[in-house]
């Protein structure tokens, strides 16, 4: 079976990226939405020299609404970058001093509880590096949401989230059954 959609070029794709992150800026998931159909989309970089994943501009602009959406859509809650490059997680090796940056670490220290919350949902690693930026001498997101005070916040909400999520499984249930009688 051929594919019948042509591939896009560089150009293109780049267009796209941009158009996904001016809606992220903007918070307009309608747009998102029509832009980004694949787990690979949610983990989109941006062509630009700092790179940072579409999830990392959600964090930025504020918007935990689209944090979620793009969560739940695959993106990677543990998109990690060093010295403006994307890193890939190895579990033996140990972290050089320089300038770590992850949404989680964004969200930290932008004092974003939902976002937090949600990262953490989804996967989010508190042992990530922090950025030497960062002089509260911490070693990992974990530090750092201490640091700030936030762990009793954040624990909090997670645990609304989760009372949340079990409440209103039972009742799509019912209105799923109910939609097929």
């Amino acid at each position: 079976m051929q594919n019948t959609k042509p591939k896009l070029t560089r150009a293109e794709s780049n267009q796209r990226i941009r158009q996904a992150i001016d809606a992220i800026q903007k918070g307009d998931l309608q747009t998102l939405s029509s832009l980004v159909h694949t787990r690979a989309q949610a983990n989109w970089l941006a062509p630009d020299r700092q790179g940072m994943a579409l999830l990392s501009h959600a964090v930025e602009s504020k918007h935990p609404q689209i944090v979620q959406w793009l969560l739940e859509n695959g993106a990677n809650p543990n998109t990690l970058f060093f010295e403006r490059r994307l890193v890939r997680l190895d579990e033996d090796q140990g972290y050089a001093e320089g300038r770590y940056w992850s949404p989680l670490l964004s969200a930290i220290g932008m004092r974003q509880v939902v976002s937090i919350a949600l990262l953490l949902e989804h996967g989010a690693d508190l042992g990530l590096p922090v950025s030497v930026d960062y002089t509260y001498e911490c070693d990992n997101c974990e530090d750092l949401l201490f640091r700030f005070g936030l762990e009793e916040k954040v624990s909090v909400l997670r645990e609304a989230m989760q009372i949340a999520k079990a409440t209103s499984a039972p009742a799509t249930q019912h209105t799923a059954r109910k939609a097929r009688l």
